[in-house]
């Protein structure tokens, strides 16, 4: 109890915004209930393990940096920690500039993981966008030609737009590549 309250104390000195749990079931259920950016816990707690927390942690957020710490550590706990996902795993007495740093450390890798997947999420729906319209612009020409897509496979569509730019062939054997030209041209 006394060493919850002291990290608590010492993080919010620091600007952190900071929940504390004395056991693993009030923990874990400060994490069903809040979205966290870094979690810190012992490895032994009465009740479940830091690593009971450390699992249902990433059953919400997979991402999510949980720190682990310990008086009674072993090469084995350690390794079995970093082996679940743990971020770090530090021993006791805790040095509290070594604890900041590694928490300034999670939170940066946090943010980058967030903006990573936020950038990937945003090409993805791009590149959607783009194969779509260059597909409808693909697929347009046989129906206004007379010719029907429906009746051959793709290598006729490709075929049948011999007469359109290089590009948008190759871009259309590239998305013929990717299973899309099937699913947007039918």
């Amino acid at each position: 109890e006394r060493m919850t309250e002291s990290l608590c104390a010492i993080l919010a000195c620091e600007g952190h915004v900071v929940s504390g749990a004395l056991n693993a079931r009030e923990a874990i259920q400060l994490l069903d209930r809040t979205d966290f950016d870094v979690v810190v816990t012992d490895l032994r707690l009465p009740g479940p393990s830091g690593l009971e927390i450390l699992k249902e942690a990433h059953k919400s957020d997979p991402e999510l940096p949980v720190i682990i710490l310990t008086a009674y550590a072993s090469v084995e706990a350690a390794v079995s920690a970093i082996g679940e996902g743990a971020y770090d795993f530090l021993m006791k007495p805790i040095d509290n500039g070594d604890l900041s740093l590694t928490i300034q450390r999670a939170l940066e890798r946090r943010r980058l993981h967030q903006a990573t997947r936020k950038l990937v999420d945003d090409l993805r729906a791009s590149n959607d966008v783009l194969a779509r319209r260059v597909v409808a612009t693909y697929c347009a020409g046989p129906r206004l030609s007379g010719q029907d897509p429906a009746v051959g496979d793709e290598e006729e569509l490709l075929r049948l737009r011999g007469q359109r730019s290089e590009a948008i062939a190759q871009l259309a054997r590239e998305l013929l590549h990717l299973g899309w030209l099937r699913r947007l041209c039918h």
